[in-house]
């Protein structure tokens, strides 16, 4: 199942609905990169606005998130790209944020191997540098791909202990709060919106499938960004 779609014109996200049968809830899933084209965020709002309920991504602000976010957050100075900004809090509709906390981060941060934090902190700034200086829109579609098997993939790429923290942990409490709205509502007619990164959808999907039989019924593509 495809969740980001990347071409040599251009770079997709799959918006996809799922349900399951004998209940009425389905989850709408929104992948969203984290930098794209202006008018790619605004549809991805616009559909959001369709929705009752929305489960949204949403870490509070440290240095350790700051850090997280800084290769991606350098893009706003390549040309027509802008930093994700959904604006979600001003919609009309109730919006659920189960990422982790202040406390929770902290405490997940002191739990990561000392190296692999000092790896961390020395050499992401320099990796936000180069993409500042040489990082191009071909460069981010490299690395942009997923579907519901990525996430085996990702995990080599981070230092010991960081797999934990910047994915494990978060998927868990994203599943739990989906989990947590079938349990209680699924007998009603409930769109939920799934704002979250790519990374964490193929954690959604499987979970769902598995716990309770839900399935992807129809797909459609969003354009992120143009190459």
């Amino acid at each position: 199942m495809q969740i980001v779609d990347v071409s040599t014109l251009w770079v997709r996200v799959v918006v996809t609905r799922m349900r399951r049968a004998g209940t009425p809830l389905e989850f709408v899933l929104f992948p969203m990169l984290h930098v794209g084209e202006a008018r790619y965020y605004a549809e991805i709002r616009r559909r959001i606005a369709e929705c009752d309920v929305v489960v949204a991504e949403g870490m509070p602000r440290s240095a350790q998130t700051a850090l997280l976010t800084a290769v991606y957050r350098v893009m706003r100075f390549k040309r027509g790209l802008v930093v994700q900004n959904l604006r979600l809090a001003e919609l009309d509709i109730p919006l659920v944020r189960p990422d982790m906390t202040a406390g929770q981060l902290r405490e997940s941060w002191r739990r990561v191997p000392w190296t692999s934090r000092v790896l961390m902190w020395s050499l992401i700034p320099v990796a936000a540098l180069l993409v500042l200086l040489t990082g191009t829109r071909a460069t981010m579609a490299r690395h942009a791909a997923v579907d519901d098997d990525t996430i085996v993939d990702e995990a080599g790429e981070l230092p010991p202990g960081m797999e934990e923290l910047v994915v494990d942990e978060r998927d868990r409490l994203l599943v739990d709060a989906l989990f947590t709205l079938h349990e209680r509502r699924s007998a009603e007619p409930l769109r939920v919106a799934v704002v979250y990164g790519a990374g964490h959808m193929p954690a959604v999907v499987g979970a769902l499938m598995k716990r309770y039989r839900y399935v992807p019924r129809d797909a459609e593509y969003v354009t992120a960004f143009s190459l």
